[in-house]
């Protein structure tokens, strides 16, 4: 697992290539960090091949993590993405989208947010 903050954009990108044991307290130990060091936004790259993704995508979710979107082609093959919102809402009817697999997509994700009101 690598994680990485980037102080300008308040952002902390973790791509995860391999599950371990320990997979889900070390998310857990960085999102403490993000919380002390005030990055508004978590990216979590997961690969979309790795046989334990589908399991491990249910305890990102009990973290906070929502799935945002599909990556192809990074380091590992194509990711799957999901974020975590530290006290930031997204202001989702601001967001213009073109197509309509696009808006049912936005809705989903939407939806799917726990901070959503």
């Amino acid at each position: 697992m690598d994680a990485i903050i980037n102080p300008a954009r308040a952002l902390m990108e973790i791509c995860i290539t391999e599950y371990g044991k320990d997979a889900i307290l070390l998310i857990k130990k960085e999102l403490i960090r993000v919380k002390k060091e005030e990055v508004k936004t978590v990216e979590l790259y997961i690969n979309l091949f790795d046989p334990n993704t589908s399991h491990m995508i249910s305890q990102f979710e009990k973290l906070g993590f929502i799935f945002t979107a599909i990556m192809p082609e990074t380091k590992f093959g194509d990711a799957l993405v999901m974020q975590y919102f530290n006290g930031l809402i997204p202001e989702y009817d601001k967001i213009i989208v073109l197509s309509d697999i696009s808006k049912e997509f936005l809705e989903y994700i939407k939806t799917n947010d726990p901070n959503f009101a």
